[in-house]
């Protein structure tokens, strides 16, 4: 009777550690579970932030549906806005910037301005080796002002981080194929109306600077449709990025010149349906 009892004492501790045991293993299962979703959920956070341009509208004829998608082609706030130092190494140069005071955070919190936050300008193309910027100088702008329009209008640039602009609004439409841009690439972003600025090049004028960019994607958070929202490399050819947000005038081009760090899908396009013409043409003789 008593080794019965004993035996059946043992039967019951068992039990009782094992249930003790699975619970534990419940319980850590549910942590690791709900550990795991908050950092899918923190990821696809961050990623919305900074890739929302996937989401730009594809249709060329809707321009309500442009201006109300959300871009990450947002104004960039200048980091270390007095920086003695850089301000005096463009000392003299006819500058003008709106200098936007940084959050409260030290400015972290626009995703897009994180890599300025830590006063270091580093260029696109000394992390991404291969890479070369390639800008127009006065002189070149200049050769093709008798193209240019009459009038300019004054407006303000900001600038985004170009390997983050996927799948530009005035590509990937009808024949055309998408576009992802280069931290080189010499273009812009404005905020649009259906799509009448597409590319169309403009030539920006900033003090004694001049670049010439090309208009390939639509930035429905930029200040005014004059603003211009343009790659780090095309920024940083008329003032330091440390500026953030800067006075300018541009005018627009009748033509682009053919020698710029752009896409041509559209140039490509039409000679292709000249070539289908002239083909045709020649069949129809025959």
């Amino acid at each position: 009777m008593k080794s019965t009892f004993i035996l059946f004492t043992l039967c019951l501790l068992f039990s009782a550690i094992a249930t003790i045991s699975a619970a534990n293993v419940y319980k850590q299962r549910k942590r690791i579970v709900a550990v795991s979703e908050w950092r899918v959920a923190r990821a696809t956070l961050m990623k919305r932030h900074l890739y929302e341009r996937d989401d730009l509208p594809s249709d060329n004829s809707s321009a309500n549906t442009a201006d109300n998608t959300v871009n990450t082609a947002s104004p960039a706030s200048p980091a270390n806005p007095d920086n003695t130092a850089d301000n005096n190494k463009y000392e003299g140069e006819p500058v003008s910037a709106l200098v936007v005071p940084p959050d409260g955070d030290g400015g972290n919190s626009n995703p897009s301005d994180l890599s300025l936050n830590n006063g270091n300008d580093t260029s696109f193309e000394d992390r991404k080796k291969g890479s070369s910027s390639s800008s127009y100088s006065s002189s070149s702008s200049s050769s093709h002002s008798s193209s240019s329009s009459s009038s300019s209008t004054s407006a303000k640039i900001t600038f985004y981080e170009g390997d983050v602009l996927k799948n530009a609004f005035c590509y990937g439409n009808g024949h055309l194929p998408s576009y992802n841009a280069k931290p080189s690439d010499m273009i812009g972003a404005m905020k649009m109306s259906g799509t009448s600025m597409c590319y169309k090049c403009v030539e920006i004028r900033c003090g004694s600077k001049s670049i010439i960019v090309k208009i390939i994607d639509a930035c429905p958070t930029c200040g005014s449709s004059n603003d211009i929202d343009l790659t780090k490399s095309a920024f940083r050819e008329l003032a330091p990025p440390v500026k953030g947000i800067v006075k300018i005038n541009w005018r627009l081009l009748k033509s682009c010149p053919g020698d710029g760090d752009w896409p041509t899908f559209e140039e490509d396009e039409k000679d292709n349906k000249k070539e289908d013409n002239k083909k045709e043409d020649k069949k129809q003789k025959s």
